[in-house]
């Protein structure tokens, strides 16, 4: 009976050791699933971010792409009003040497009037 006893406190000891670690197994398995859970949850979290971030990124491409080609249209608005300016200011030139001319000869026509008069009175003296 002895070996019996003895067979039976051994097979006790190795159920009492299987539970033992059955039951830290579970213990363990329990904080993985709970882990795992967060983990679902972060990354659930962090995939609605990235979403948000991609469809913002894809509003500020858009707002970038419509303002690039307002830009363009003020840039050539710009060239054409600078032409226009240019063209203009040569007008303007123009006008301003044809003016002094006109000044020059009456200024001269004024001093021979002045001195054909002064003539005429010297003569008339």
């Amino acid at each position: 009976m002895t070996v019996s006893l003895l067979a039976d406190l051994m097979m006790s000891g190795l159920l009492v050791g299987a539970a033992l670690l059955l039951w830290q197994f579970n213990r363990r398995l329990g904080a993985f699933r709970t882990a795992q859970s967060e983990m679902r949850e972060a990354v659930s979290t962090f995939d609605a971010a990235a979403q948000r971030a991609e469809e913002s990124l894809k509003r500020i491409e858009a707002t970038g792409r419509m303002r690039n080609v307002e830009f363009e249209r003020a840039m050539r608005r710009v060239g054409d009003l600078a032409t226009e300016l240019s063209v203009m200011a040569a007008a303007g030139d123009r006008s301003a040497e044809r003016l002094e001319q006109l000044i020059a000869s009456a200024r001269d026509a004024a001093q021979a009037l002045d001195a054909a008069r002064l003539i005429e009175t010297d003569r008339a003296a």
